[in-house]
């Protein structure tokens, strides 16, 4: 409704007694942090976004729902011209990323059945909303770490890539793919979705 101070007023009442609530309190402040970009109000969006990282850094647990609230601030930075800012919050998601597990390579149950997310998602993540963002550096570093914990990455890493628009992007990353039987399945996948989507009939 275009009203950031009572937003604010309202994000600011948000208990933070458990972790949910903090997170939920964050995400609230950074929607009050884009509210007050969108009013031209560049020093208050930057109090609020500031506050909801704090909270997020505050919260000791959910590691990957700390994840993914920074990546929404970072994105919500980032639309609303604060390029640089949105840089550092995807630094931190990065970082958070690294407190995760690796996915198992067997079927073997976890030992830990709570370790529900794995770095592999969070890199996932963070790839798409830098290419959202327009954050390349941000986006092939995340690409990268993805790729070094998971070999088989590659043919994802690319498809996020095609679906953002960015085909010399995607051509690049599966160049850029040292492993050869993995950098030719790349190609091949490429190869596939840009004929899909140029209409080639298939004989």
């Amino acid at each position: 409704a275009g009203q950031p101070e009572a937003a604010e007023q309202y994000a600011g009442r948000i208990p933070t007694v458990d972790s949910d609530c903090r997170l939920a309190k964050a995400e609230a402040l950074s929607a009050v942090g884009a509210a007050w970009l969108r009013a031209g109000d560049t020093g208050r969006a930057h109090t609020d976004f500031e506050a909801a990282i704090e909270l997020v850094k505050s919260v000791r647990d959910l590691s990957f729902g700390k994840l993914l609230v920074l990546l929404a601030i970072g994105t919500l930075q980032a639309k609303g011209g604060l390029v640089a800012t949105a840089g550092v919050s995807f630094s931190l998601a990065k970082e958070m990323a690294q407190n995760l597990p690796i996915r198992p390579t067997t079927t073997k149950v976890p030992t830990n059945p709570k370790a529900t997310h794995y770095r592999d998602e969070a890199y996932n993540k963070i790839l798409l909303a830098a290419i959202r963002a327009h954050d390349l550096g941000a986006a092939n570093e995340a690409a990268r770490l993805w790729r070094l914990i998971d070999n088989k990455a590659a043919p994802a890493i690319v498809r996020a890539w095609l679906d953002a628009g960015r085909t010399d992007d995607a051509v690049a990353s599966a160049r850029e793919i040292e492993d050869v039987p993995q950098r030719v399945k790349a190609l091949l996948v490429l190869a596939q979705e840009l004929l899909d989507r140029a209409g080639a009939t298939y004989f």
